[in-house]
């Protein structure tokens, strides 16, 4: 069903090229990497709506609603996986209003973000996907 309280979000969202994609990507992959929570939630518009499998193992509901859940949730997986880094293999593809961002995740898992964009470059809307690389996968071809 269709969640009418985001309708104002539809004639907001950001069709991206190739290259802004690709930008995006890296420099939203550099946020994670760098452990720094505000550079991170930085990316995000202040009414985000973020849906993450990962939540609920970090003990918080999905969706997360606005900064400050995304910003308990970011602190509490940097706490959780205090390794972690995005890439060097990522890939973005450029979307209607969206990204998609697939990279290698934590317990080398294989990561596709979704990520709804403004006219502002801020991410809205957020879902999270994971699976187990397939046998044989090699990874994605990092961005250029």
């Amino acid at each position: 069903m269709l969640d009418k309280t985001n309708l104002g979000m539809i004639d907001t969202m950001k069709n991206l090229s190739e290259a802004e994609a690709d930008a995006f990507a890296r420099d939203w992959a550099a946020a994670w990497n760098s452990h720094d929570v505000d550079r991170i939630v930085d990316h995000y518009r202040h009414d985000i709506q973020y849906y993450s499998p990962f939540a609920g193992r970090l003990g918080a509901s999905t969706p997360l609603s606005g900064r400050g859940g995304l910003r308990r949730y970011v602190a509490a997986a940097l706490e959780r996986y205090p390794s972690v880094q995005f890439g060097p293999d990522l890939v973005a593809a450029a979307g209607a209003g969206s990204i998609a961002i697939g990279y290698r995740s934590v317990d080398n898992l294989l990561a596709i973000e979704t990520l709804a964009i403004d006219d502002h470059g801020l991410i809205t809307l957020a879902r999270c996907h994971y699976r187990q690389a397939p046998p044989g996968w090699a990874g994605f071809t990092s961005a250029p």
